[in-house]
C-alpha cells in the first residue's frame, strides 16, 4: 500500500516479485527449526541442556547454510535471475536486490530463537515487540519510499529485522536457549552424532551424548 502511494503502482510487482523470492530463503530455514521444535519441547521439560544445545546449533548452523549462500546468490545475480523468471518484465535494481537480500539474511536469523522461544510457550517476550517494531518500520517507509521507491521499503523492513534479531537473541539469551557454555561445545556433540549414525563409531575423544543432557 505504502509504495503503490508513494512510489506508484508500477513499483508495486516489481517490490512484490523480489519479496517472494527473498521469501523462499527464510521459508527453508523454518524446515529445521520448526522441526525440531517438539524436541527442544521436550529437552526443556526434562532439563536436558545438552540437546537443547544441540538442537539449537542445529538450527542456526543450517539458516547459516541456506542463507548465506542464497544471500551472495541474490545479491550479485538477483536482477538478472528476477528478469529471467518474469521473462523481462520484471528486472529490479541492484540495489533493491541487495537490500533485501540483507532482509532475508535478518530476517532467517532471528526466526531460529523465535521458533525455539514458541516451542516453550514463551513468545510473548517478542510478539509485543514485533508489533511496535512493525508499525515504526510502517511509519519510517513512508518517507523513504517517498525518496527511493521501492528500495526505500527495503530499507525499512532491513531496520525492522535488524531490530527483531538483536531482541530476539536478548530475550532467547535470557530465556536460557542460548547458553554460552553449552553451545560451545554442542558442534562436537553434533559431528560425534552425525558420525555415529553414519559409520557406526564415536569420534575419538569426545563422549557420547544420549540426548538428556548426560552420556552413557
Amino acid at each position: 500500500v505504502v509504495i503503490g502511494a508513494f512510489a506508484g503502482m508500477a513499483a508495486v510487482p516489481v517490490f512484490t516479485a523480489v519479496r517472494t523470492a527473498t521469501r523462499m530463503g527464510v521459508q527453508f530455514t523454518n524446515i529445521v527449526s520448526l522441526a525440531s521444535m517438539p524436541n527442544f519441547t521436550a529437552a526443556s521439560a526434562t532439563g536436558a541442556e545438552e540437546r537443547k544445545a544441540e538442537l539449537v546449533a542445529l538450527s542456526i548452523a543450517a539458516a547459516l547454510a541456506v542463507l548465506l549462500p542464497a544471500f551472495a546468490v541474490l545479491a550479485t545475480l538477483g536482477p538478472w535471475l528476477i528478469g529471467l523468471w518474469t521473462v523481462g518484465v520484471l528486472v529490479p535494481t541492484r540495489a533493491l536486490m541487495a537490500v533485501m537480500s540483507l532482509v532475508m539474511l535478518l530476517d532467517g536469523l532471528w526466526h531460529a530463537p523465535a521458533n525455539f522461544l514458541l516451542s516453550i510457550n514463551e513468545h510473548g517476550r517478542f510478539s509485543w515487540f514485533f508489533l511496535v517494531a512493525s508499525l515504526a518500520a510502517l511509519a519510517l517507509a513512508i518517507p523513504l519510499v517517498r525518496e527511493w521507491g521501492p528500495t526505500g521499503a527495503a530499507l525499512s523492513l532491513a531496520v525492522l529485522h535488524a531490530a527483531m534479531l538483536a531482541w530476539v537473541f536478548t530475550q532467547a539469551r535470557r530465556a536460557g536457549i542460548l547458553e554460552l557454555q553449552a553451545l560451545r561445545t554442542a558442534p562436537a556433540r553434533l559431528v560425534e552424532a552425525f558420525r555415529t549414525r553414519l559409520l557406526g563409531q564415536a569420534a575419538p575423544g569426545i563422549p557420547r551424548s544420549t540426548g538428556d543432557g548426560g552420556t552413557p
